[in-house]
């Protein structure tokens, strides 16, 4: 079989498996009250009727295992020049920790010990949460002129795992919307990098699901690559056609192809996090939501 094939295979099942497990939660199966009622406020502060989040993973070591397997995979058929004695994939606080410990673990076992990937992740900055790559770069140059590391107050670095001198650092998370968290990431290992006096390439992001909402234009601008399993606009609702309710099928199809419809009328994103007024298609689908 080929890659692009068993690629395909490797995707279906796992979205089924995270709509089945609640790893993908949307307004009609959530168990979130409040997000029947309103949806979800994306971190880039769009809204959204469903919720891709890993984090629930441990429902079902079936599906943490298979999705181990299968970004495991993408990394050894897709990722040129990887080196699994010297390059490292780093998870991103928080969802992406487990995710990469469980790429690791799955390939070990599936592969009888042939292929070893390192894994370490990201800890948060210090101070309030960071959302750009801007406050990002303004948080790491105070460390840096004030010659901290979180080591200094709480024996820890900002990169916990082993970073080698000449290494490619692959940055890991469960999903992608618009890359930002990402490339957060790449700072905090830039910074590491140079504060451990190494050079460290970073270029490659591997994710369990691309929302195809614009990240994979945002990482191409700044030189990366973006490799994912499943494709949810172009592909991954189709796959869940059969495990949804016709209503919520439709609902979610147009969502994926039409995601400005749902966002909150008069309420710009990137300056304003909050909840407004409900746009009319996103009041019918929260409509539809609570009386099924």
């Amino acid at each position: 079989m080929n890659w692009q094939r068993e690629k395909e295979q490797l995707g279906k099942e796992l979205v089924r498996l995270a709509y089945q497990c609640n790893c993908i939660e949307t307004v009609f199966n959530t168990k979130d009250p409040e997000k029947r009622k309103n949806g979800w406020i994306l971190k880039n502060g769009t809204n959204s009727i469903y919720l891709i989040n890993m984090r629930n993973a441990g429902n079902s070591a079936e599906f943490t295992s298979k999705l181990g397997y299968a970004m495991g995979r993408t990394i050894e058929e897709e990722f040129s020049g990887y080196n699994p004695d010297k390059d490292v994939l780093i998870g991103v606080d928080m969802a992406g920790i487990p995710i990469a410990s469980a790429i690791s673990t799955a390939m070990y076992i599936k592969t009888d010990g042939r292929v070893r990937i390192k894994w370490g992740y990201t800890r948060p900055l210090p101070g309030e949460k960071i959302r750009t790559v801007d406050d990002a770069i303004k948080s790491l140059a105070e460390l840096k002129q004030k010659k901290l590391s979180l080591g200094e107050w709480g024996s820890h670095n900002l990169i916990e795992g082993e970073l080698l001198d000449g290494c490619n650092a692959i940055i890991c998370d469960d999903m992608v919307t618009d890359s930002a968290s990402k490339l957060i990431a790449r700072e905090i290992i830039k910074y590491e990098a140079e504060r451990r006096d190494i050079n460290v390439q970073c270029s490659k992001i591997i994710v369990g699901t691309n929302r195809e909402q614009g990240a994979d234009e945002a990482v191409k601008k700044e030189g990366m690559e973006l490799h994912y399993v499943v494709p949810m606009k172009s592909k991954g609702i189709a796959w869940l056609e059969d495990v949804m309710s016709r209503e919520e099928y439709e609902h979610m199809k147009n969502f994926v192809n039409n995601p400005g419809l749902y966002q909150d009328i008069g309420r710009d994103p990137t300056k304003d996090k909050k909840k407004g007024q409900s746009s009319p298609l996103m009041q019918e689908t929260l409509e539809l939501a609570r009386r099924l």
